[in-house]
């Protein structure tokens, strides 16, 4: 979380304040629930899966005109019952099992592009859902260069006998070779990996980017030298963190990416600790590259 932007661990892990319940966050909590529980044999109606709790966990951002767009369950699979009782009309949706009159809206509609990301994976038969599981949502604890790192892993499958896959589900946009050749998060994945399962010999590692596609790299044990390096770097620097900068400063994507925090917080903390905005720091964030030696950072 410091190496993406500074000022969200602050916010996260020094004030505890939560993140952001963004539509965006939400929906990516929801898929990997939905992965999580077919990969373990629990739920194989994932659409049903899916569209539950949507309605269930975020029913205020549903849409409003439900009435208006009732036309919508002719097309889904879980369509609505119409009764006629005592002159009047009670539509009860088949999934829900509400009346539509006290919904907020159609949880479907909301789901469609939920629905062709986790199709992406599920249909694909070369996939690494469909191999043989050996964990989902994988907790691990384990020390790196001195210093304690914690995580989860989505998913573990067994590729052979001697190999196993380690996946990384991302709703976002996809990497380059290059990139996740140099993903710190996948790094760490592959350091728990050898720890977690050492009867098997190889690890490959994939990022499976449900917009696009998979993509699979192998780390060398070079590279977990590195890493043993480099966490102790990033834990000097979090120690001796006084003030924080924003995500504007450490990278130069598109600054829509701060829409996953709590926006106000973050601007509140800028003013205090540094007296800018968060404006000011999109308009100045090269200096800033040069000052600090940000560009080094992995991100």
């Amino acid at each position: 979380t410091y190496t993406y932007c500074p000022m969200k661990y602050f916010l996260t892990y020094e004030k505890e304040i939560p993140y952001s319940d963004t539509f965006a966050t939400k929906q990516g909590t929801i898929i990997h629930e939905v992965l999580e529980e077919y990969a373990k044999g629990q739920n194989k109606d994932w659409k049903k899966n899916l569209i539950n709790k949507y309605f269930m966990e975020r029913p205020w951002q549903l849409k409003k005109d439900w009435q208006d767009n009732t036309k919508s369950c002719g097309s889904c699979p879980y369509k609505t019952v119409v009764e006629l009782e005592d002159l009047s009309i009670n539509i009860t949706c088949n999934l829900t099992g509400e009346d539509t009159r006290n919904m907020l809206g159609c949880p479907r509609e909301e789901t469609h592009d939920a629905e062709k990301m986790i199709s992406t994976i599920i249909n694909d038969p070369n996939s690494p859902i469909h191999k043989k599981v050996l964990d989902t949502e994988k907790k691990f604890s384990l020390e790196i260069g001195g210093k304690q790192v914690n995580g989860f892993i989505d998913l573990v499958v067994e590729h052979d006998e001697n190999t196993i896959e380690v996946v990384d589900y991302k709703t976002g946009k996809a990497k380059s070779y290059e990139e996740a050749c140099n993903d710190l998060q996948l790094t760490i994945y592959y350091a728990a990996s050898k720890q977690l399962y050492p009867q098997y010999q190889h690890c490959m590692l994939t990022l499976y980017f449900l917009k696009h596609g998979a993509l699979t790299v192998v780390f060398s044990d070079e590279q977990l030298r590195e890493l043993n390096k480099y966490i102790p770097h990033v834990y000097s620097k979090i120690e001796a963190e006084t003030k924080p900068l924003p995500l504007a400063v450490m990278s130069n994507r598109n600054y829509w990416l701060c829409r996953f925090c709590n926006i106000e917080e973050c601007e509140k903390e800028c003013k205090r600790i540094h007296g800018k905005d968060r404006n000011w720091f999109q308009d100045n964030r090269n200096m800033y590259f040069k000052k600090f030696g940000m560009e080094k950072i992995i991100i």
